[in-house]
């Protein structure tokens, strides 16, 4: 009796590793952005989607069908192509997708145009920025789009009018500035330039902005200097209370205007260069 009761838990558990399927259903992945055909430029951000029945160990992107080594463990899921590295030309991306088991799958091929052929640094600001449009509201500077028309200054004959939106461009930069003033911040790349008054055009990195723009003479930014914020399509004074350097890389954004090169960001007057 007793070998038999022995055995009995021994065949439950041989019954039991029978039971046990392997995983053989691969991930689903899906790149989000950017969009087929799109022109890139210095460095993009390739985002994606992916799911699994048991989990995700990684996403790795591949250019013209060569692993990248650029890889993303967690969620949200993004991966930053260096485009200066690769040719000016048509270039096919995806995305691969492995699982805890093992499985891979790859996204849906798309076709970027890679054109470095003109690329400067831009100056430009975080997510979430909110821009003055032409109506008076305002939006956040990820959300804006070609054609949209927002506040401008005419520094020439000192008055407010509209500049409309003919050109999107979203780089990553790792040289980002907070900059305070009484009840309210800006957080925008070194070079950013900001009207202050008796020294007009001024930056955090001046030598940087003059070195990349033809803007003219541009001043040193600094704690106590006074800016200009919109308010009632006029323009106020307002103190700059700290600068603070907040590196590392992320995704920002900035526009360029038909006419007047300039616009109000968090409400203060900036320019987005010429």
């Amino acid at each position: 009796m007793k070998k038999i009761l022995l055995i009995l838990p021994l065949l439950f558990w041989l019954g039991c590793e029978e039971l046990i399927e392997e995983d053989t259903t691969p991930p689903t992945v899906i790149i989000t952005s950017p969009i087929d055909g799109t022109i890139v430029s210095d460095s993009v951000e390739i985002t994606c989607i992916s799911t699994d029945n048991v989990g995700i160990e990684k996403v790795e992107l591949y250019v013209d069908s060569i692993a990248t080594g650029i890889i993303d463990e967690t969620e949200p899921y993004s991966l930053a192509w260096n485009t200066v590295a690769y040719e000016d030309c048509a270039h096919i991306i995806f995305v691969r997708a492995y699982d805890t088991s093992g499985n891979t799958a790859a996204s849906e091929p798309l076709t970027l145009t890679v054109d470095n052929s003109g690329t400067d640094p831009q100056v430009c600001f975080i997510a979430g920025t909110k821009i003055m449009m032409s109506d008076g509201t305002e939006n956040n500077i990820e959300n804006v789009q070609v054609g949209d028309e927002v506040k401008s200054w005419n520094e020439e004959i000192d008055k407010i009018e509209h500049s409309k939106v003919v050109k999107l461009i979203q780089p990553i930069h790792d040289d980002i500035i907070k900059v305070t003033f009484s009840d309210l911040e800006l957080k925008n790349t070194f070079d950013h330039p900001y009207y202050v008054k008796d020294k007009g055009w001024c930056a955090y990195k001046p030598e940087w902005t003059m070195a990349r723009y033809a803007i003219g003479p541009i001043g040193q930014l600094a704690v106590g200097d006074i800016c200009y914020q919109y308010v009632n399509n006029r323009l106020m004074e307002i103190e700059l209370k700290s600068i603070t350097e907040e590196l590392g890389r992320v995704q920002t954004y900035i526009f360029e205007l038909d006419n007047a090169r300039t616009f109000f960001a968090n409400s203060i007057l900036v320019h987005n260069k010429n």
